[in-house]
Formats: structure tokens, sequence, C-alpha cells
């Protein structure tokens, strides 16, 4: 199946740094805890990104929901943005500043938001075809999936072990 979708993220994944899976690999395992926040589209891909990771046994949590609890220090910050310039997204960087939490920003280059955090990792894509923001979450999703893939295997996680971790309600 070969569509403008799969040439630009083909095409895309090929400037993506091939560092950011061992670099966020490396911030994962220094966390206590760990908190993923993103809005719209951005913020649907780092809920799945927060539900993996409690499929490897790392305690997550996504910034907006109502349980989650108050950042503290040695906790982590993944914050997801194409644009990484929405207020409503610095706020959680701010309060994670003040407890002196790392921050990890994944965003377009130069973006207010890479500003502003401790590791910063800019995507460089292209212009795209597709409509909004598409492009960065098709590539941010699948970069996601590919650190989780790297840490499970340095952690030797067996599948079997990510599948007690899975809801078992379903």
């Amino acid at each position: 199946m070969e569509s403008v979708v799969t040439k630009e993220v083909a095409a895309a994944l090929k400037k993506i740094p091939r560092t950011i899976p061992d670099t966020i690999c490396a911030e994962l395992f220094r966390a206590k805890r760990v908190f993923v926040w993103g809005i719209g589209r951005s913020g649907m891909i780092g809920k799945m990104f927060a539900i993996r990771l409690r499929h490897l046994g790392i305690e997550s949590w996504f910034v907006d929901e109502p349980i989650c609890p108050p950042f503290a220090k040695n906790d982590l910050l993944f914050v997801f943005s194409k644009t990484g310039k929405k207020k409503m997204l610095m706020q959680p960087v701010a309060v994670a500043k003040r407890e002196k939490m790392r921050i990890v920003g994944i965003s377009s280059p130069d973006t207010p938001l890479l500003k502003r955090v401790h590791v910063p990792l800019p995507v460089p894509l292209s212009s795209s075809k597709q409509f909004g923001g598409s492009l960065f979450e098709q590539c941010l999703f699948l970069t996601l999936e590919t650190c989780v893939e790297r840490y499970r295997s340095m952690r030797r996680i067996s599948f079997n072990a990510m599948e007690r971790n899975h809801a078992n309600w379903e």
C-alpha cells in the first residue's frame, strides 16, 4: 500500500535523529515516575505512550487525568507538541521546573517548548500534504513505539511480563 501518507512518513522518519530512543531510555532509567503531557492529537499519542510505559512496569501518568498525582522531584515529564507554543502546554512545564523534575520535549525545531525543557528533541519534518499536524503525530507515535521496544530490549522485559501489566478487565 503506497500513498501520500506512507511516502511522507517513510521520508520523515529518515530525518529523525537515531539517538532519540537512547536519549529517552536514559531519561526513563533515572526517573522515579513518568508524567506525559500534550494537547489534542499529540496528547492522544502521549496517552498511548503512557499506557505502554505502564506495560513496561513504569509508573506513568497523563497530566490532565483527574487521578493524576502531584509532580515531585526525581519525576520525569514528557511534553509532545508540533507547534510547542500553546499557553496551556506550558503550565505543567512551569510546575515541573519548580518541582525540580527533568523535562523532555519533542516538538518541531526552534519552538518555545524546546527552549524550556532540559532535553529538547527536535523533530525536523518537511511540509506535508496531510491536514494539520498529522505527519508529526504519525512520526511521534512510531518514534515512541521504537523507544518502548528499545527500553524493553535493554531491560530484557518479556512480552509475558508486559501482559501481566496489561488491563485484565477488557
